[in-house]
């Protein structure tokens, strides 16, 4: 057990990161002890995800978790009946 009774969570991967992919903001956490300020936010343009390379890059990160946030809502309408494609966005 941590402080205050909290259980402690085994650190498998401890140079990785995990981002919450949103349509215009993505927020990314590390490690506490990466950086000051261990979660942050970038916009989803170029030039803020290049941001938020260098930035892991200077907390040492390797490896980077993302969840798959398209899988719901293709299942939702593939069940309703659509013919669902996932398809690269600068194809469309």
């Amino acid at each position: 057990m941590g402080s205050k009774g909290k259980k402690m969570l085994r650190v498998v991967h401890p140079h990785c990161a995990g981002i919450d992919i949103g349509k215009s903001r993505h927020y990314v956490a590390v490690a506490d002890s990466a950086s000051e300020q261990a979660v942050r936010s970038f916009g989803s343009f170029t030039d803020e995800l290049e941001a938020m390379a260098r930035w892991l890059a200077s907390c040492g990160v390797d490896t980077v978790a993302t969840g798959v946030y398209w899988i719901v809502a293709f299942e939702a309408l593939e069940r309703a009946g659509f013919a669902v494609s996932l398809v690269d966005a600068r194809a469309m």
